[in-house]
């Protein structure tokens, strides 16, 4: 450890110490074989059974589904919704790409803003594998192939017509001042777990945040958000003990209102978005007969878990009916 780090990281640890910012785990104050309590988001899109005891947290796992949807309408169609977080275990990430390359089309969020093809910009894959480090995870972009034949982007604020109509929607982290910020704060970060059980704080915030998920019924950058608010309480008492602990609060500070930016565009319009462009693929796919036979047999809908349930709604509108759900481990806490 850097000796200019040593002080801020050495007191940091200790009032994570002393101010609750740990676990414990089911395995650890449950009987054996005591079957897991799931809570669901309103939509059942996630699920997670950690819990609070008191004053206590005490973690779970939490999983993300996988459901398929049929429609009369459309005999031999089935539309996939894949609810995906932006950050979790790089074994789940390696089960979407399994999921994903069984079927005939996925439809993606916009992971590069310029609309390439097969690609992620690497201003987005920077970003979003140094916010994993913050969490201790994988970053999604980071993880996933997206140059398969099959896959197709589909989201609004990457579609031409919009970008032309409002310019190219920035990342607002991805520039190098922002990034710069972020590199500095996991570079801190990574001095604490030289002092304490960074795994168990680690995990009491995805305990956190997967508690409010449920609550807020969808992802977002508050969870993110949520994390460095932590961060900045943890650190005030610090400041004045330290000038690179207040410059570290401060730069936080800024880091979540660029966060806050990022949330310019709702579920509601991108959502409208793929709903059209699955209606096109749908025509096409049967050569624009409601009658004709379907070519592709199996579309996926890649997006966040947060937009699951507005696709529910509108996959229902349409004559879609909910089917099963398969469930894979996004965040392991527990069961690790």
């Amino acid at each position: 450890m850097s000796r200019r780090l040593f002080p801020v990281a050495a007191a940091l640890a200790a009032v994570l110490a002393t101010t609750g910012c740990t676990v414990q785990y089911r395995h650890e104050v449950e009987p054996e074989g005591t079957p897991a309590n799931w809570q669901y988001d309103a939509g059942r899109f996630i699920r997670y059974d950690g819990y609070s005891e008191g004053e206590e947290a005490i973690a779970g796992d939490m999983e993300i589904a996988i459901t398929d949807y049929q429609s009369e309408k459309e005999p031999g169609v089935v539309v996939r919704m894949v609810g995906v977080v932006h950050i979790a275990d790089r074994d789940y990430y390696r089960q979407i790409q399994q999921a994903l390359d069984e079927v005939d089309l996925v439809l993606y969020e916009g992971v590069n803003r310029e609309g390439k093809p097969g690609t992620v910009d690497p201003a987005t894959r920077e970003l979003w594998t140094v916010i994993s480090g913050l969490m201790g995870l994988a970053a999604q972009t980071s993880e996933i192939r997206y140059d398969r034949e099959h896959f197709k982007q589909c989201d609004l604020v990457t579609d031409p017509e919009y970008q032309k109509e409002q310019g190219v929607a920035g990342l607002g982290l991805a520039n190098p001042e922002a990034m710069g910020i972020l590199r500095q704060i996991v570079e801190m970060k990574g001095q604490f777990g030289e002092l304490a059980d960074m795994q168990r704080m680690e995990d009491y915030v995805k305990h956190s945040q997967a508690v409010q998920l449920l609550q807020f019924q969808g992802f977002s950058t508050e969870e993110i958000r949520d994390f460095i608010r932590q961060m900045r309480t943890v650190l005030e008492p610090l400041k004045e003990m330290s000038e690179q602990a207040g410059q570290l609060a401060e730069l936080l500070k800024n880091l979540e209102e660029q966060l806050e930016k990022m949330e310019t565009l709702i579920i509601t319009e991108r959502n409208e978005y793929v709903m059209k462009k699955l209606g096109e693929e749908l025509a096409a796919g049967r050569g624009a007969e409601p009658g004709g036979t379907a070519t592709k047999k199996v579309i996926a809908i890649f997006y966040g878990a947060g937009h699951m349930t507005d696709f529910d709604e509108r996959l229902a509108k349409i004559g879609y009916e909910r089917g099963d759900s398969r469930w894979l481990k996004a965040w392991k806490m527990n069961s690790r």
